[in-house]
């Protein structure tokens, strides 16, 4: 029986994989590549983001989409963990029943987006990193995106 390929896949994880575990996982031939996907729910409510996680040799690559948040510092931060858990808290102003634009008051009649108010959403990298090894950038297209390189292994 021949084997057919498969041109994208989802893993679903029960618990994090171990580091020898991700190793197995993420090794493909001699190259190491992987490009996770995911979703970020509030507890109470509907979709606040979607999660892509990309891995290089020596860094993490996370983009998270987040609908109308605010971003001045007061309204928006962001954490970073050495274990690799990164945690976004803000506030969102999509979702409104009233919106003004232009001086003229909209009535919003469909909230596809996720409600107004403020969020929390938490999600763990596949290693550890080194946390002040961190940048960030929020796009005006509504997507942030961060950078975090690997732990660098401790000479003995």
């Amino acid at each position: 029986m021949a084997s057919e390929k498969v041109e994208s896949a989802m893993l679903f994880f029960h618990e994090s994989p171990t580091v020898d575990e991700w190793s197995t996982i993420t090794t493909v031939g001699n190259k190491k590549a992987i490009s996770l996907t995911g979703t970020a729910v509030r507890p109470t409510g509907p979709l606040i983001g979607l999660v892509d996680i990309g891995v290089s040799q020596k860094a993490y690559l996370f983009r998270m989409y987040l609908p109308g948040v605010k971003r001045g510092e007061d309204e928006f931060s962001i954490e970073v963990e050495s274990s690799g858990r990164v945690t976004i808290k803000g506030e969102s102003t999509t979702g409104e029943k009233l919106v003004v634009r232009n001086n003229q008051v909209f009535e919003m009649q469909t909230q596809t987006l996720c409600p107004s108010g403020e969020f929390s959403v938490s999600f763990q990298l596949p290693g550890r990193v080194e946390y002040q090894e961190f940048q960030g950038s929020f796009g005006f297209d509504g997507i942030f995106e961060g950078i975090v390189l690997k732990e660098r292994m401790k000479e003995k």
